[in-house]
Order: C-alpha cells, then sequence, then structure tokens
C-alpha cells in the first residue's frame, strides 16, 4: 500500500468542524423558536375566563352627535363589564383607519367625550365602526392587557 503524502493541503480540525457544527444548529434552534413563537398567544384572562369569551356579555350603545362641526360620542355601557376604551374604524371609499378613542365607560353608566373622526387627509369618512375594548391580566404575569372585542363593532353612517 502506497501512502501519498499532499504537501501544502490543510484540512479542518476536527475540534474547529464541531464547533462550527454546534453553532450552527444553534442558531436554526433560535430561528425555529422565533418563528414558532409568533403562533403562541399570551392567555388574557378576566374574571378567571379568557377575555374573549367575555366580548358577547358587552352591551352597549353609541351615537355620534354633530354640534356645529364638533362631533360628539355618547356611549351607553348597559352590561355588567367596564369597557376599557373604544377602537374607532374609519372607512372611506376603499381606505380605512383605526385609532383609538382613550376613555373608560364603566358597567352601567354613560359618557360623552368629544371625538376627531376626520381622517389623516382632513376628509370625512363615510362611516366608522366602533369596537369595545376590555382590560384584562396575562396569565402567569402581573401586567394587564387590553383585547379588542372585533366582533361587537357598531356601525354609524355619517
Amino acid at each position: 500500500m502506497v501512502k501519498r503524502v499532499m504537501l501544502g493541503k490543510k484540512g479542518l480540525s476536527p475540534v474547529i468542524a464541531s464547533v462550527l457544527l454546534i453553532m450552527l444548529v444553534l442558531v436554526l434552534a433560535a430561528m425555529i423558536f422565533l418563528w414558532a413563537r409568533g403562533f403562541i398567544t399570551e392567555q388574557v384572562e378576566k374574571f378567571g375566563q379568557p377575555v374573549k369569551n367575555l366580548c358577547t356579555s358587552v352591551d352597549f350603545d353609541v351615537e355620534l352627535v354633530n354640534g356645529s362641526g364638533i362631533y360628539e360620542l355618547e356611549v351607553v355601557n348597559r352590561g355588567n363589564i367596564d369597557i376599557f376604551h373604544l377602537d374607532i374604524k374609519k372607512y372611506k371609499g376603499g381606505n380605512s383607519e383605526t385609532g383609538k378613542f382613550k376613555f373608560t365607560v364603566d358597567a352601567g353608566e354613560a359618557r360623552t367625550e368629544e371625538v376627531e373622526i376626520a381622517m389623516d387627509d382632513r376628509t370625512y369618512p363615510e362611516k366608522i365602526t366602533v369596537y369595545p375594548a376590555l382590560i384584562g391580566t396575562v396569565k402567569g404575569k402581573s401586567s394587564n392587557k387590553a383585547i379588542v372585542c372585533e366582533d361587537q363593532g357598531i356601525d354609524i353612517a355619517l
């Protein structure tokens, strides 16, 4: 048997190759973890049950009053759950914009506030939809998070 000796050629040492393989596996695992984390949502609870389940219990009415160019939003909360804030979606043509209207309406109360309903281009929308948002506690944490009840929206034509 004849051994051939190759001069001037060097290979990768087994230690370096092992370290590179381990680093590659760790980077791939981190990428898969970050990708999969997007599929898992936080559990937000109120009264010991998921906040999304309480959205069906929200009973509120909204009326938009035009007082000589100044619009006021009258909100009546007929339910037994406090509304943390309202999301207002404005529609004009094929475009829409969403904004938060930050005021709380406690259960069984009514509240009236001025609201700016003009769109970003300073034109007025054809209609708006008002969605209630509830606040709950993130399960396993001491923080709160607002959840918008997208199935409970009320449309108002202008």
